[in-house]
């Protein structure tokens, strides 16, 4: 049996040789549901070996066979990246070649990477406090085992929910 001439990796995690254009369509449609932890989707061109991936915040991205970014565009729309996939499908690299492309990776700037630290402290929060409550209530009659903590221990622990919390994330307890 032939090789497919294209395969493409679904957001989720799903492989399919050579789907036709409307499940590509469905595939870059998926990309309209944020994901952070599944930004992308992405078509590798058998015969050349490059891939052209797509993400939800509208960029597309040309990479090589060892999937280094050669060169990234901005501000694709949905009906663009499937456009994109349909060339890249059936030429591969030369059929995308004609694009506004931008030499290299996408650079973050200043403003996003500030945003994506912000998101990620909050989520780290959220988690940690999460955590802080599952430990349930100390329990005064019986002191902490910390030097110099007088708060009393959690149950199935000889700490504080503060000291416990920091014994196992290995770093200060935000909640006290």
């Amino acid at each position: 049996m032939a090789e497919p001439a294209y395969f493409v990796e679904t957001r989720w995690g799903g492989s399919e040789d050579a789907p036709p254009p409307e499940r590509l369509a469905e595939i870059v449609g998926e990309l309209n549901i944020g994901d952070a932890e599944h930004p992308d989707t992405w078509l590798v061109h058998a015969a050349s070996g490059w891939t052209l991936r797509l993400d939800e915040d509208g960029y597309a991205y040309l990479e090589d066979d060892e999937l280094s970014t050669a060169s990234h565009m901005r501000g694709v729309s949905r009906a663009a990246g499937l456009d994109l996939w349909l060339r890249f499908a059936e030429s591969g690299p030369d059929g995308i070649r004609g694009e506004q492309w931008v030499q290299g990776p996408r650079v973050l700037s200043d403003a996003e990477i500030a945003a994506y630290r912000a998101k990620s402290e909050r989520i780290t929060l959220e988690g940690d406090r999460e955590f802080f409550q599952l430990l349930g209530p100390e329990d005064s009659t019986m002191r902490c085992k910390s030097d110099g903590c007088s708060r009393g221990r959690i149950k199935y622990s000889v700490l504080c929910a503060a000291h416990h919390f920091e014994q196992l994330r290995k770093r200060p307890c935000p909640f006290i």
